[in-house]
């Protein structure tokens, strides 16, 4: 099985994988519906490995609704029910250029998914258009 990853659920950014990108763009919290709040990297295959040293299998508990991320440079101690939903990746937790992914946590994000879905089908040159060939084989 090849990367995956979801959306900030704050501010509609990727998150990136660590084994792609350095830190702080992989580096999350995860909100638990039930309240529990856990810190980490996520892996680009679906963990989160904490700081407290376990590994957290966010994707299906995400795609169930029973738990969000948040990029931890933006998390500002919300709740699960104050944040939006985390969606699935475009760019599969890997697939962007540096260029791009600085200027949109310059920015802070994006005011929903879809404007994120914009910015990643249409980059701003070809070298960007080269960072995501995964969006060019369909």
């Amino acid at each position: 099985m090849g990367m995956f990853s979801c959306t900030c659920a704050k501010t509609n950014l990727p998150v990136l994988a660590n084994v792609s990108w350095p830190a702080p763009y992989c580096e999350v919290v995860c909100l638990a519906r039930d309240g529990t709040v856990s810190r980490g990297q996520y892996d680009g295959y679906g963990n989160v490995g904490t700081d407290a040293g376990e590994d957290i299998e966010v994707f299906d508990e995400i795609s169930a609704g029973r738990m969000k991320l948040v990029l931890a440079k933006f998390y500002n101690g919300e709740s699960f029910r104050q944040l939006g939903k985390s969606v699935d990746d475009p760019g599969q937790g890997h697939f962007y250029d540096e260029e791009s992914i600085k200027a949109w946590w310059a920015q802070g994000g994006f005011p929903d998914v879809k404007a994120l879905y914009a910015a990643y089908r249409n980059p701003p040159d070809e070298a960007a258009k080269a960072s995501r060939p995964i969006l060019w084989l369909t």
